[in-house]
């Protein structure tokens, strides 16, 4: 397995009203404002400019260092939908980690044989 931990969320009203104010910062700047697939409030799938309205975070193990890692991205209806058909994600919390968590989990899933691979 190279990711475990999977969540998925549904963005808050207020979480999705700071992604706008932050796009509507650009607005008022005078500089020129990102592409679409570059805003604050965008899905962050490649190619994708549908507004986000899911974050998805997942627990993954880097190189052959092996250090755990934590991702988060926020997406689309359409993705958050091909996200839980794929990983069957646990419910969500709001954005956060807990590092010590998953290196706990790495480490029993070694002591108990079972790995990662």
């Amino acid at each position: 397995m190279s990711s475990w931990g999977h969540t998925l969320r549904r963005l808050t009203d207020a979480e999705t009203a700071q992604l706008r104010a932050r796009d509507a910062w650009w607005e008022t700047s005078g500089l020129e404002p990102p592409a679409a697939r570059y805003r604050d409030t965008a899905c962050r799938i490649r190619g994708c400019v549908e507004p986000a309205t899911h974050e998805g975070s997942y627990r993954y193990v880097t190189g052959r260092a092996g250090r755990v890692s934590w991702a988060r991205r926020l997406l689309c209806d359409r993705h958050a939908d091909r996200f839980r058909a794929k990983h069957h994600p646990e419910p969500g919390q709001p954005s956060g980690h807990a590092p010590a968590v998953a290196v706990r989990q790495v480490l029993d899933a070694d002591a108990a044989g079972e790995g990662l691979g």
